[in-house]
């Protein structure tokens, strides 16, 4: 998104500039310094360096590793030749080297140079340009520790047998609780799980597993037949025990009566699954 532009009375003979930031929303709001305080610091070296600022461009809530947005987007597209673009932070402009590496050459193309405020090097020396292309490599791998302990922590969710969305996994239906989703196991749905795990079993490939469903008379939650994509996506999720509570083939196969507590809380006193409500438009031939 684009701020004010200068008028022409404005513009002296100083060099020209225009101004990049970018905000993605953290728990910790101190991570994450705000598109006006960017923008104020980044005034501040402007003024400092003597530019003529001409335009102010943002982006909110947009990941670094996205190369496609619209601010960044408009800048580029705008940019005139011999001006700079003045960034807070290496970061602020991408956390994957890629990203960073691509604007840096599209801006030198037009006979401009990405400055930033905070930065252990400047200019344009070969010293000065390893060590921004190391920062912006130490930039991708936090935002690579971030997506990793992301994924971690909805791994151990769905182990816990939680839904970090809307969408239930087959073979489970949602309940509500205190604002939450616990999966709860869907019998009828179940036991289609277990005949797709029987005939794999059996070497049946995907293809031939989905039309032997189709031939039994088994459909999906929306009552239409069973999909190769359906089938690959859901073979993934079994054999790498990547469905909810953790489980996977084997366990499938021992369903009504796991040898493990998969279940957790979702047994009975005597050991054995609770009785379960039906699953939303799940529709199981008999």
């Amino acid at each position: 998104m684009r701020r004010r532009r200068t008028t022409r009375e404005e513009r002296e003979k100083a060099p020209r500039a225009v101004i990049y930031a970018r905000y993605s929303p953290r728990p910790d709001e101190k991570s994450c310094p705000s598109i006006d305080n960017q923008l104020a610091w980044c005034h501040e070296y402007a003024a400092k360096n003597g530019y003529d600022v001409m335009d102010e461009y943002y982006d909110e809530g947009v990941s670094g590793e996205v190369f496609e947005r619209p601010g960044l987007t408009e800048l580029l597209e705008d940019l005139p030749r011999k001006t700079d673009v003045i960034v807070w932070r290496q970061d602020r402009l991408a956390r994957d080297l890629r990203i960073q590496e691509t604007v840096e050459y599209l801006v030198r193309k037009k006979r401009g140079k990405v400055c930033y405020v905070q930065c252990i090097a400047g200019g344009d020396s070969p010293e000065a340009i390893f060590a921004r292309q190391l920062m912006g490599s130490f930039a991708q791998l936090e935002r690579s520790l971030i997506s990793r302990r992301t994924s971690e922590a909805v791994r151990m969710k769905r182990i816990a047998g939680w839904s970090h969305s809307s969408q239930i996994d087959y073979g489970f239906y949602g309940k509500k609780i205190k604002g939450r989703r616990l999966m709860i196991p869907y019998d009828p749905e179940m036991r289609v799980l277990q005949r797709i795990c029987q005939l794999r079993a059996e070497g049946m490939g995907r293809i031939n597993l989905v039309k032997t469903l189709n031939a039994e008379g088994y459909v999906m939650r929306n009552g239409r037949p069973f999909t190769p994509d359906w089938g690959k996506k859901l073979l993934k999720k079994i054999e790498t025990n990547q469905m909810p509570y953790g489980i996977g083939f084997w366990d499938i196969m021992e369903w009504p009566n796991p040898t493990k507590n998969w279940l957790g809380a979702q047994q009975g006193a005597d050991g054995k699954p609770k009785e379960v409500g039906p699953g939303r438009g799940t529709k199981v031939a008999t």
